[in-house]
């Protein structure tokens, strides 16, 4: 468990930062997400409205608050963040991410925005 939590800080750390390029980006949805999460926000992206990994627009104010996890499965592990946010203090989203061990690595297999009661696998998959 304590492996899919450092998976999950390494991303957030990466996504949150402002140094990143947009290079640096796409090396990092390739890097966290699952193939089959990856291949459905390629197909899907446009229709997603903001950053996956936080389902937020500006992802850089966001602060972990706490983390915890629960480990479902030998290799599924679900790791939930709670976040605050640095300009917006009465913000502060939850977010679960569902962990697939991929290998000898942890990957993100969908990403459950709690407080919008949303999903990123099923938005990604919506049908026009």
């Amino acid at each position: 468990m304590r492996a899919a939590e450092a998976t999950v800080r390494e991303a957030i750390s990466r996504d949150v930062s402002t140094t990143l390029t947009a290079d640096d980006k796409r090396d990092d949805l390739k890097r966290f997400l699952t193939s089959s999460l990856l291949k459905s926000f390629n197909k899907g992206a446009r229709d997603f409205d903001g950053d996956p990994f936080t389902g937020s627009q500006e992802p850089e104010y966001f602060v972990i608050r706490s983390l915890s996890s629960i480990q479902q499965a030998p290799s599924r592990v679900d790791v939930t963040v709670h976040f605050g946010n640095s300009t917006v203090p009465d913000l502060q989203p939850v977010i679960r991410y569902e962990m697939t061990a991929v290998g000898d690595r942890w990957q993100m297999d969908n990403i459950v925005y709690v407080t919008d009661k949303q999903n990123l696998r099923q938005t990604l998959n919506r049908k026009h």
